[in-house]
């Protein structure tokens, strides 16, 4: 999991799937792949037992803590990881205060997803619903 002190945000990525999804062509696929490998996104988690933490700041996870990662299904009932470019992203989904999440990479998602049942993970589910399929995109 990446750094939890810098603040999340990921305009290019958002401006390269923007133009992906207004001009589709293999040279946009790529700018979005380099993009989502050099993005940082917020991945929405149960953590428990909850952690002492000052609203809004990065905590440390002790030893026998255990972090779960929300699963959201599509119409289909398959089951994705929803991501997140940025708060504003994750707000469309649901506005929590104190909402539990961890900062994850690229790799990091290709890992939780290969130990889990998901078909994958998408990115800003409620925004620009990219999907990225287990085993390639």
């Amino acid at each position: 999991m990446s750094e939890a002190n810098t603040a999340v945000t990921n305009p290019s990525l958002t401006a390269a799937i923007a133009a992906m999804q207004r001009e589709p062509s293999a040279q946009s696929r790529s700018v979005v792949d380099a993009e989502i490998k050099n993005a940082r996104f917020l991945s929405p988690v149960t953590v428990a037992p909850r952690p002492k933490a000052e609203s809004g700041e990065p905590f440390t996870v002790g030893e026998g803590t255990k972090i779960v990662f929300i699963g959201i299904t599509n119409a289909e009932g398959v089951r994705f990881l929803p991501v997140f470019s940025d708060w504003a992203e994750l707000k469309k989904w649901r506005d929590i205060p104190d909402e539990q999440t961890v900062v994850t990479t690229f790799d990091d998602l290709c890992a939780i997803v290969s130990r889990e049942s998901g078909a994958g993970f998408v990115i800003n589910p409620f925004g620009e619903n990219l999907v990225v399929a287990r085993g390639g995109k």
